[in-house]
């Protein structure tokens, strides 16, 4: 079976009032409003370049022509990789050679940058994070669709959710930016891994997924505008890089 990934869209993860109230188009980091089209006049890769979040990133697809070649293609959408997936990726693969080679070897970024050099099936895996069509916000929908991704094994799901949890109701969880005072409902960002076949239709969007059929994760940054694509984060934490 295919490991789908799922991307729930969202433009506003806090502060939805601001947003909605100045009409303006803008994305969240960390609680901070940001213009959505401040990169519309630069590449993915140069916009990667301006948010720190991303820099461990850049050091791979600076390392790898394949990569860097990836995502300077027009009109595509890339699912970036934060420092922090990188960095447990490496934590991850030093346990594995504590445990099964030798306590003596230490796995860090050079050594990542090195099988990336020589092993070609990681190059590819890295292609799952590229979609051949830029997916901007107008484009979705609130059910989802899938996208096949440049690597053949796996394919991407996206949908544009509402998020209208009111915080002030006892037991209501996390507001993702719902303010009962403001008409206009935000709409926010999941990222799941599949662990089953799920298909979308009218009467079963992809929200309608349960524990079983994967897991689904906040989109920390979305919605990035630039000249040649559009870039969502993948999650800060708990997402497995690489295929398989």
């Amino acid at each position: 079976m295919k490991n789908n990934f799922l991307l729930y869209t969202s433009g506003f993860i806090v502060a939805a009032a601001l947003l909605f109230s100045s009409c303006n188009k803008n994305y969240i980091i960390g609680g901070d409003t940001v213009d959505l089209n401040q990169f519309k006049n630069k590449s993915v890769y140069e916009a990667l370049q301006s948010n720190h979040t991303f820099d461990t990133l850049r050091m791979l697809i600076d390392s790898c022509p394949q990569l860097r070649d990836s995502i300077d293609q027009p009109n595509i959408t890339y699912l970036a990789v934060p420092n922090s997936l990188i960095t447990s990726y490496l934590q991850k693969r030093q346990t594995w050679f504590w445990q099964n080679v030798s306590t003596n070897i230490s796995y860090t970024i050079d050594s990542l940058i090195k099988d990336l050099r020589i092993r070609q099936t990681l190059r590819d895996s890295m292609m799952m994070y590229v979609v051949h069509q830029a997916l901007p916000y107008d484009s979705l929908t609130e059910i989802g669709a899938i996208y096949p991704t440049a690597y053949a094994k796996e394919t991407v799901a996206l949908s544009y959710e509402s998020s209208s949890v009111d915080p002030t109701k006892a037991g209501s969880g996390t507001s993702q930016g719902y303010n009962p005072n403001v008409s206009t409902t935000p709409r926010v960002v999941y990222i799941a891994r599949m662990l089953r076949a799920f298909t979308i239709t009218p009467s079963n969007p992809i929200k309608k997924m349960t524990g079983t059929d994967g897991t689904r994760m906040l989109c920390p940054i979305s919605g990035m505008v630039t000249k040649n694509g559009v870039i969502y984060s993948l999650p800060l934490a708990n997402y497995s890089l690489f295929y398989n």
